[in-house]
């Protein structure tokens, strides 16, 4: 039997800044049911957060494919440190309150959008000391982070709630499928006679869904603990609530950012 509801993310071969996870993984629609035709006995029945690599036929082109995949996920567990950097600099300089000299911050930049976000600043403008109530804030932004932190949230809990089960494929085909629980048990069934290569495509495969997983954990760490101190930022109640969508829209800001920056980087160098 498959597990009773499913999640699934579907590894991309051409990783993009735009993907559902960490530029790695696209969300499908949520299911009632797989169908599978092998079992993982103890995972029977419960639902599960699945991670699928269809990977091509030829050998060096899957290893392409993961390759990719592999480098993508490490640039964002890169930007993600540079992120929580960039945000705990911020706070420091906050860290004499309002009333003190707050260094300025070029327009348009992950700084400047989050205080203006927070009601602090206008963008490009200086700080002000007046009280700031959510009303005053650019509704359509907030309502934007807002949105888009609730999806993240929505993501974390079906990925970090449930077994994660790390399925290898060849040309659409089902090889080989892992369940892992949270205690750390792993079960794996073959639908085919085990391969060496195989084998190792899919250690790789199961490496990078539970490194994803770990990353949405971490990233959900930074804003967090960044929330709890940008709270303290606003004068107004609407501070906490404000405080998680406003962090988690800094650090995807940051992480696009770094991504922008690291390719041209990559295309100076190969010029």
């Amino acid at each position: 039997m498959p597990p009773s509801a499913t999640n699934t993310y579907v590894l991309l071969g051409n990783p993009s800044q735009e993907a559902d996870l960490f530029g790695v993984w696209r969300a499908e629609p949520d299911s009632a049911e797989t169908p599978v035709s092998f079992d993982l006995g103890s995972a029977t029945g419960l639902e599960a957060a699945v991670f699928v690599c269809d990977l091509p036929a030829n050998q060096e082109q899957a290893n392409t494919d993961i390759n990719r995949a592999e480098a993508a996920l490490q640039a964002s567990l890169i930007s993600l440190g540079v992120a929580q950097a960039r945000l705990d600099s911020l706070l420091r300089s906050q860290a004499d309150g309002i009333s003190f000299s707050i260094p300025s911050y070029a327009p348009g930049s992950p700084e400047s959008q989050l205080l203006s976000l927070l009601g602090a600043q206008e963008p490009g403008g200086e700080w002000e000391s007046a009280s700031f109530e959510a009303g005053e804030l650019k509704f359509s932004q907030w309502k934007k982070a807002t949105d888009e932190f609730q999806e993240f949230i929505h993501r974390l809990n079906q990925i970090v709630g449930h077994f994660a089960w790390v399925e290898t494929q060849i040309s659409s085909r089902l090889m080989v499928r892992s369940s892992v629980s949270w205690t750390g048990n792993l079960e794996t069934a073959w639908n085919i006679p085990p391969t060496s290569e195989l084998a190792i495509l899919h250690q790789r495969a199961l490496k990078l869904a539970l490194t994803s997983r770990n990353a949405m954990l971490r990233a959900f760490g930074i804003i967090s603990a960044g929330a709890v101190k940008l709270t303290a930022l606003v004068a107004s109640p609407a501070g906490a609530i404000l405080a998680l969508p406003a962090a988690w829209k800094f650090v995807r800001q940051v992480q696009a950012e770094t991504a922008r920056y690291t390719s041209i980087k990559e295309e100076i160098s190969h010029g």
